[in-house]
C-alpha cells in the first residue's frame, strides 16, 4: 500500500505542478515528473534491488514537495506569458565570433594534447586510455586547454539565442558540433549531458522549439551518450571485445543501475549515519579553492565507498553531501532552496533577461540528475566559469536584463 501512496502523491504534485503555469518548462513539473517517473520506474523493478525503507519514501515525496514549494514561492505572482524572444544586438558584436573561432582553432590542440595523455594506456584504445589517465592518480590533465572547453560552451549557448538566420542556424551548428567533440574526449557523462542540455535548454526555453519534440530527441541522445560512455569506461561489462547481445545486455543493466541504484544506496547510507561533518560536504568546492591557496583544508574524497543494492554503486542521489553534513535536517531544507534558485531563474528567463535563459539552461543538468547524484556544488566552478563568459558578452551590448525584441507565440 504504501509504494502504491506514494506513486499516487508524486502524480498528484506533478499535475498541481503543471497546472501553476501549463508549462512544461516549470522546473517543478520537471523535477516532480523526475522523481516520478524514477519511483514508478524503481517499483516496477523492485525484485532486481534490495527494498526501501518508509524514511526513503517519506524523502522523495517531502523533496518533491519542498521543491515545488520553493518554485511557488520564487515565481510567486509571475504572470507567464509564452513568447519567444529575438536577440538581434548579438547579430552585431564582435566578441561572439572570436569565442566560435578560438574553440574551433583550439580544438585541434585539444585532440592533440588528449591524443598525447592517452597513448601510453594499457588497452591501446585512445578513448579508453584516456579516461584511466585522467581519473587516474598520476594527476595527468588538460592544463590551460581545458579552458577551451567553457570557452566552446558558451559559445554554443549564446549562438542557440540568435538563431534567426540562416546563417546563424550553420554557425549554432557547428558550435554544438564542437563542443560534442570537446566533451567526447573529456571522456565523462556529466559532459556528454551537458552538451545536450545547454543548448537544447536556450532552445526551448527561449520558444524556438517546442517541448515535447525536442524532449524526444534528447533523451535518445543521452540513451546513446550514456552507452558510449559504458563502452569507453568498461562499466557494466561492455566491452569492444563482446558479442552485441552481451553489449546489449550490458548497457541495459548498467543503464538499470544508474537510473535506479542510487535510491536504495542512500537508504541504506541513512542507516549508517555518521556523525555531521557540518559543512565539509557540501562547501567542499571553497575547501578545495582555499587548500589550492596553502591554507590546509582539504576537502574530503569525492569518490565515494561502494554499496551493494544488491550491485555496487557508489552514488547516493542529491540527498548524500547534505545529509552527511547535517543529518536530515539538511535533506529537510535542501529541495526547497533548489527550487527557490530553479524557480527564480525560470522567472527571469521568462521575462526575456539572456543572461537567464543561459543560466537556467546550465541549471538543467543538476536537475535531472538528482536522482543520481549531487551536481550542484561538485559542477559549481563550471557555472561561475560559463555565467561569467556570458555575462562579459552580454553586458558588452546591454543584454544582461532583457531581450530586444519580445514576439508573442
Amino acid at each position: 500500500m504504501l509504494p502504491a501512496a506514494v506513486l499516487i502523491s508524486l502524480c498528484t504534485l506533478t499535475v498541481i505542478a503543471y497546472l501553476r503555469f501549463g508549462d512544461m518548462l516549470y522546473p517543478a513539473f520537471l523535477q516532480a515528473l523526475l522523481w516520478t517517473l524514477v519511483t514508478a520506474l524503481y517499483l516496477l523493478n523492485e525484485d532486481v534491488f534490495v527494498g526501501l525503507t518508509r524514511t526513503m519514501y517519506f524523502v522523495v515525496v517531502n523533496g518533491v514537495f519542498t521543491f515545488s514549494l520553493g518554485c511557488y514561492i520564487a515565481t510567486y505572482r509571475h504572470r507567464f506569458t509564452e513568447r519567444r524572444f529575438q536577440f538581434s544586438v548579438l547579430q552585431r558584436d564582435r566578441v561572439l565570433p572570436i569565442l566560435f573561432w578560438v574553440s574551433l582553432l583550439g580544438l585541434p590542440f585539444f585532440l592533440s594534447h588528449a591524443a598525447e595523455i592517452g597513448a601510453h594506456g594499457p588497452t591501446g584504445i585512445l578513448l579508453v586510455d584516456l579516461r584511466l589517465a585522467l581519473t587516474g592518480k598520476q594527476d595527468a590533465g588538460f592544463g590551460p586547454l581545458f579552458y577551451l572547453v567553457p570557452v566552446a560552451f558558451t559559445s554554443a549557448a549564446l549562438h542557440g539565442l540568435r538563431v534567426d538566420a540562416r546563417a546563424d542556424k550553420v554557425k549554432f551548428a557547428i558550435s554544438c558540433a564542437v563542443v560534442l567533440v570537446y566533451a567526447i574526449f573529456m571522456t565523462g557523462r556529466t559532459f556528454l549531458f551537458l552538451t545536450i542540455m545547454l543548448p537544447a535548454g536556450v532552445l526551448l526555453i527561449s520558444r524556438r522549439l517546442r517541448t515535447t519534440k525536442l524532449a524526444v530527441w534528447c533523451l535518445a541522445l543521452m540513451l546513446v551518450a550514456f552507452a558510449a560512455v559504458s563502452f569507453v569506461t568498461g562499466k557494466g561489462g561492455a566491452d569492444v571485445h563482446n558479442s552485441l547481445a552481451k553489449n546489449s545486455s550490458a548497457v541495459v543493466d548498467s543503464i538499470r543501475l544508474y537510473l535506479l541504484g542510487a535510491i536504495p544506496a542512500f537508504d541504506r547510507f541513512m542507516d549508517i549515519a555518521p556523525p555531521a561533518t557540518l559543512g565539509a560536504n557540501t562547501f567542499r568546492v571553497f575547501l578545495k579553492v582555499t587548500d589550492k591557496l596553502g591554507l590546509q583544508t582539504p576537502p574530503p574524497p569525492l569518490i565515494q565507498p561502494y554499496v551493494r543494492v544488491p550491485m555496487p554503486t557508489n552514488v547516493y542521489t542529491v540527498y548524500q553531501p547534505y545529509f552527511m553534513d547535517f543529518s536530515f535536517a539538511g535533506i529537510a531544507i535542501v529541495q526547497f532552496l533548489f527550487g527557490l534558485w530553479h524557480g527564480y531563474l525560470y522567472r527571469r528567463a521568462n521575462q526575456g533577461s539572456p543572461l537567464f535563459v543561459c543560466l537556467y539552461a546550465l541549471f538543467l543538468y543538476p536537475l535531472f540528475v538528482q536522482f543520481f547524484q549531487d551536481e550542484y556544488l561538485n559542477f559549481l566552478i563550471q557555472c561561475i566559469v560559463l555565467t561569467m563568459l556570458v555575462y562579459f558578452l552580454l553586458q558588452r551590448n546591454r543584454l544582461v536584463e532583457r531581450a530586444s525584441v519580445p514576439v508573442q507565440v
